[in-house]
């Protein structure tokens, strides 16, 4: 069983849940509910973003831009002796115990070092 909710449209409020069928047998209709029910205009953005997700361009692009994403990351971490960490877009910089020593000083390099 995975329930799934505001990404699926968007942003909008959706929830889903996926079952297996062994699951889905044992669930009657009005058994399962949700505060996030299917309104028409909600059901559409979903439709929506679940065919853009599953287009091959829309995951060539992830990856594309979690790869540079992740090198501009790892520009950042490598001098701190900090790692990246995760896939496509989903990262992130490993920061343990770092940030009760060096928390501070990070702000102010991130924002030198990324020209902003």
């Amino acid at each position: 069983m995975m329930t799934l909710a505001k990404p699926l449209a968007g942003g909008l409020p959706i929830g889903a849940v996926l079952l297996t069928e062994e699951v889905a047998a044992c669930i009657n209709p009005g058994d399962h509910g949700s505060t996030f029910a299917g309104a028409p205009l909600v059901c559409s953005a979903a439709r929506y973003v679940v065919g853009r997700v599953a287009q091959e361009s829309f995951l060539k692009n992830v990856e594309e831009t979690g790869a540079r994403l992740k090198a501009g990351l790892e520009k950042l971490a490598e001098p701190h002796g900090l790692a990246v960490r995760g896939t496509g877009l989903l990262l992130g910089i490993v920061c343990r115990g770092w940030f009760t020593e060096q928390g501070p000083k990070w702000r102010h390099v991130a924002i030198s070092e990324s020209g902003s």
